[in-house]
C-alpha cells in the first residue's frame, strides 16, 4: 500500500504533464535585428536607425544591395549588383527586433506611431526565384500578405554569395 501511495502522486504528475503547445517564442530560431537602414521610396537613404554592426549579417559591399521603401508598407524594391550572370533565391525570414530598435520605429509617425509586435512564431519563405544578368538588377516583391513586424530578406546565388538584410513591414493593422 505504501508503495501505491508513492507510486500514485508520481504517476499523476507525469501525466499531468501532457503535450500541450504553448505560445513560448524558441529564441535559438529567430534572428535579432539591432539596426536598419532606413529608406524612402525613391531609395534615397533617411538614415540609419539602431545599430547595424549588431545583426547577424555580414552586409557585403559587393552586392550593393538596397531595400527601398524600409520600413514598408506594402512592398519592398530590391537593387543589387551582380559581377555575372546568375541564378538567385530571395527568402523572407521573420527576426526579433532589439527593444531599443522597436521604440525607435515606433516613433515614425503615419501619421501617429505604429506598434511593431514580435514576432511568435518562426517561418521563411521563398519570396522570388530568378536569373539575373551583369550589372545591377531590381526586383519588386509585394509583401501585403505579411504581416506588421521586423524580418530579414535573404539573399542566396548559385555562386554561393548569400547574406541578409534587415526589413521592417509596418502598418496599420485592422
Amino acid at each position: 500500500m505504501k508503495k501505491l501511495l508513492f507510486v500514485l502522486p508520481l504517476a499523476l504528475l507525469l501525466f499531468s504533464c501532457a503535450d500541450e503547445s504553448t505560445n513560448v517564442i524558441e529564441e535559438e530560431q529567430f534572428n535579432t535585428v539591432y539596426g536598419l537602414v532606413r529608406t524612402f521610396e525613391n531609395s534615397q537613404i533617411a538614415g540609419i536607425i539602431g545599430d547595424t554592426s549588431n545583426n547577424h549579417c555580414s552586409n557585403q559591399t559587393e552586392l550593393n544591395f538596397l531595400t527601398y521603401p524600409n520600413p514598408t508598407a506594402f512592398g519592398v524594391t530590391i537593387e543589387f549588383k551582380s559581377n555575372s550572370s546568375i541564378s538567385y533565391d530571395i527568402y523572407l525570414e521573420t527576426a526579433l527586433g532589439e527593444e531599443s530598435l522597436l521604440d525607435s520605429l515606433e516613433t515614425i509617425r503615419y501619421p501617429a506611431p505604429i506598434p511593431i509586435p514580435q514576432h511568435t512564431n518562426y517561418s521563411k519563405e521563398k519570396l522570388f526565384s530568378g536569373t539575373v544578368d551583369k550589372g545591377i538588377n531590381s526586383l519588386h516583391i509585394d509583401l501585403e500578405q505579411y504581416d506588421t513586424g521586423i524580418y530579414y530578406l535573404i539573399y542566396e546565388d548559385s555562386e554561393g554569395t548569400s547574406d541578409c538584410y534587415p526589413l521592417v513591414i509596418q502598418r496599420y493593422e485592422e
